[in-house]
């Protein structure tokens, strides 16, 4: 690393300071960023039956929560430096998605099997407050950034929008499309919402006089894969087996096509950075390209090659390292480096790997792969390496 130890020594003078774990975690994300390459060391595994789906860190980074075909999500929490199996939510069939609230407090699990199910904390264990059956499979249930409202994506072609009522929740809101809806997701101040649709369309909504109505749409030729805001709330992508993977800017009020990126293969997601300056999209062309905006426009700086259908790419929580998911069996890291992407690493695993995410403090990395008829979810930790290899 070209971390000083003249830093190190700043650093610990600090020790007693009220802010020392904050100023811990800046140095640590310093020193991640500057290292020419990172190791990752397994620190945890945990088995499913078949394919997860995913597997997302809570808030706070204390719980993983992973979704398998399996026809379960298992809990996981980290007790002192070790991470360990705490829960399983048990559904009748595979379970498509499952994520945290923002508040850390809830989780909720979407399944084939039409329903979906919410958990809460109380004191210190995750327990069954609802368990809500639609007239379709969920495949998707994303929180609002309040976590006061939840949203659901089912094959009964609604979406439909729960909120925290006294404790309890409840339906506020239905809305009916033409066709299946893949995902479904609300905007940063939870004002809006858009909608991926094999209908080839994206759909935003705008919550006016309490009543959702839609304000636009985004045509794609081909099934709409995902679709998520920026961080501000000022941008949207979407992602579609069209190959391609459309930006949209508000302004004025009003939503527009600001650009296209083209692929030569179905794009399966597109993420902005936190910061909102970044955006990654992965996608069956063996690629995942990152672009940057400069000036107002959207320009690509990096492409990562794959020899594989790249399945998923995420940035870290501080916008500086993100990561890839292929079914070439690897999940590679790269770092932002002056203004400029580099490879920082490569997970080799034996089976296709599916999902990758970071944990809030970006200290630890869960990656989903398949290998015969086990699947695993590993977690990793970074650290930084010692020679000019990667690993």
């Amino acid at each position: 690393s070209s971390v000083s130890d003249k830093s190190l020594a700043q650093l610990e003078q600090f020790a007693g300071h009220k802010y020392f774990p904050e100023m811990v975690f800046s140095f640590t994300a310093k020193v991640l960023v500057e290292t020419r390459c990172l190791r990752c060391v397994p620190v945890a595994t945990f088995e499913h039956s078949r394919p997860v789906n995913s597997a997302n860190f809570s808030p706070c980074g204390k719980f993983l929560l992973t979704a398998s075909n399996d026809s379960t999500a298992k809990i996981c929490e980290l007790i002192d430096g070790q991470w360990q199996e705490i829960a399983i939510v048990h559904h009748s069939d595979c379970v498509n998605n499952a994520s945290f609230s923002p508040d850390g407090k809830y989780l909720a699990t979407a399944s084939d099997d039409y329903t979906y199910k919410i958990y809460g904390l109380i004191d210190g264990q995750w327990q069954e407050i609802a368990s809500i059956e639609p007239s379709g499979s969920v495949n998707n249930a994303s929180f609002s950034l309040d976590g006061n409202q939840l949203v659901t994506a089912t094959t009964d072609k609604t979406v439909k929008i729960w909120g925290l009522v006294d404790g309890q929740w409840q339906e506020i809101a239905a809305i009916m499309h033409p066709n299946w809806v893949r995902n479904a997701g609300f905007s940063p101040n939870g004002k809006q919402l858009v909608t991926a649709c094999m209908d080839n369309t994206a759909k935003i909504y705008e919550l006016v006089d309490g009543q959702w109505k839609n304000i636009a749409v985004i045509q794609h030729s081909n099934t709409v894969m995902d679709a998520s805001f920026s961080p501000d709330g000022k941008h949207l992508v979407t992602a579609s087996k069209d190959y391609t993977a459309k930006i949209c800017r508000l302004v004025d009020g009003q939503w527009q096509e600001l650009a296209a990126i083209e692929h030569s293969g179905t794009v399966n997601s597109a993420r902005f950075s936190p910061d909102g300056k970044h955006l990654v999209t992965a996608s069956n062309d063996h690629t995942a390209k990152i672009y940057r905006l400069v000036d107002g426009q959207w320009q690509e700086i990096a492409a990562i090659e794959h020899s594989d259908w790249v399945k998923n790419a995420c940035f870290s929580p501080d916008g500086k390292h993100l990561i890839t998911a292929s079914d070439d069996g690897t999940a590679k890291i790269w770092g932002l480096v002056s203004g400029c992407w580099q490879e920082k690493g490569i997970i080799r695993h034996y089976g296709r790997v599916r999902n990758a995410s970071f944990s809030p403090d970006g200290k630890y990395l869960a990656i989903t792969s398949d290998r015969y008829f086990i699947a695993n979810t590993n977690i990793f930790m970074l650290a930084c390496k010692g020679d000019d290899s990667i690993s």
